[in-house]
């Protein structure tokens, strides 16, 4: 009776951990976007990789998402770091307005985003930036990354 107590709460256990699992890059919709993977690209600095900007396009709506995503190998992955994204439109610079800029920010222990502008026919430009390090009062440097003039058209 005891070890089958152990196999039900192992099995429990395991399940629980799937329920609350991270979001993963096959997974758009767990960041908040839909559409299809466009691209990543790494953010990092001379110690190693911290974590990936994922690029999403939806092309029944011609809105582009991003998010900014830490990796698992990364020391503050899942503890509550700052963690930016900024994605912006061809059109931003000559039209400041609506729906060609937007971001989201904040102490977060996995992703942020997401952030979504319209792209049909334009170019993206996005930016990234993951704190190095982690507590209430984080007041660290960022690892950012800055990706210009993609998934044009």
């Amino acid at each position: 009776m005891f070890k089958k107590l152990l196999q039900v709460g192992a099995m429990l256990t395991i399940a629980a951990g799937l329920l609350v699992a991270p979001a993963t890059a096959a997974n758009a919709g767990a960041y908040g976007c839909t559409g299809t993977d466009v691209g990543s690209w790494p953010v990092y600095d001379e110690y190693g990789t911290v974590g990936d900007i994922h690029l999403y396009y939806d092309s029944s709506t011609g809105w582009n998402c991003a998010a900014a995503v830490k990796r698992t190998s990364y020391v503050f992955y899942g503890l509550a770091t700052h963690i930016y994204i900024t994605i912006n439109n061809s059109a931003y610079d000559d039209n400041h307005v609506k729906n060609n800029f937007a971001s989201d920010s904040g102490m977060y222990k996995y992703y942020a985003g997401p952030a979504k502008v319209y792209g049909k026919g334009m170019c993206i430009w996005l930016q990234a930036g993951i704190a190095d390090v982690s507590g209430p009062n984080a007041q660290g440097n960022y690892i950012t990354r800055y990706v210009n003039r993609v998934a044009c058209g």
